[in-house]
């Protein structure tokens, strides 16, 4: 399996459209950027905005929610349909079991989307961090409980902690990565049944849209936020875990009723 991996990273990562995800991201930021307070820094008034809250106010304004769903994907996930195209697939299960040729694609799909939307943003942070001041003051809660979610203003013993701004970033980041990681297996998971590229990039993104208009007017669902919870954690910890959960689920639900080989090698 080592020799498949390497070759469907190869693949995954040597891609010229890096570059268009390079460009997504480009314009959310300028547009999140446009968005934030930053007239506030030049009249010094209120408050100074800090490094850790403009990459917090960026993002968010910036779509990037909806950018990343359409970069996650971009990289590799609709490659199992080039596969089938070219004919790739039948080439490659002549020298290893199918078994093996997609786990690695499984495997190399995630790390991309995850790549894909983090290292934009990381480089966001960075970039902040060089541009803005440090925060002076930063208040971050992280809950995880039903109840926090439910009741806000009910705090549960154990059922929140307070965040020092570094272990905030390091959840957003990881937060980051799984959100393109996931969403990238849902676009792979599309190209089991639908042929069209174009289509299977952008079901994360008509998933996700459908999710941010769902979720908050939902009675039921209401307390999950949004799918934006998912990628920030806007809404504590345990929205984002059922997201991911879920996401995941649906995914192993393509693969387990319509990812068979037979069906793989079919043109």
């Amino acid at each position: 399996m080592a020799g498949i991996s390497r070759e469907e990273f190869h693949r995954a990562f040597i891609n010229k459209r890096f570059w268009l995800v390079g460009l997504l991201a480009a314009i959310s930021f300028a547009y999140g950027y446009g968005q934030i307070p930053l007239g506030r820094i030049r009249l010094g008034q209120d408050y100074q905005l800090g490094a850790i809250s403009a990459w917090q106010g960026i993002l968010p304004r910036g779509a990037y929610g909806f950018f990343a769903t359409l970069m996650a994907g971009l990289p590799f996930a609709d490659s199992l349909l080039r596969d089938r195209r070219h004919h790739y697939a039948g080439q490659v299960l002549l020298r290893t079991r199918y078994k093996s040729y997609l786990c690695a694609k499984i495997l190399a799909v995630f790390c991309s989307g995850a790549a894909a939307v983090l290292a934009p943003a990381l480089i966001l942070l960075i970039v902040c961090l060089m541009t803005f001041p440090p925060d002076t003051q930063i208040v971050l809660d992280l809950s995880f409980s039903i109840g926090n979610i439910l009741n806000p203003n009910v705090i549960e013993p154990g059922g929140s902690l307070a965040a020092s701004p570094g272990a905030f970033v390091a959840v957003s980041l990881l937060m980051l990565a799984l959100f393109g990681g996931v969403y990238a297996l849902l676009g792979l998971g599309a190209s089991f049944l639908i042929r069209n590229p174009y289509i299977v990039l952008g079901m994360p993104f008509l998933i996700y849209s459908f999710g941010e208009y769902i979720l908050p007017t939902s009675r039921q669902l209401s307390w999950l936020g949004s799918t934006e919870g998912a990628l920030l954690p806007f809404f504590g910890l345990l929205s984002p875990l059922l997201q991911y959960l879920a996401a995941t689920a649906l995914f192993a639900l393509c693969v387990l009723l319509f990812g068979k080989k037979e069906r793989i090698l079919m043109d």
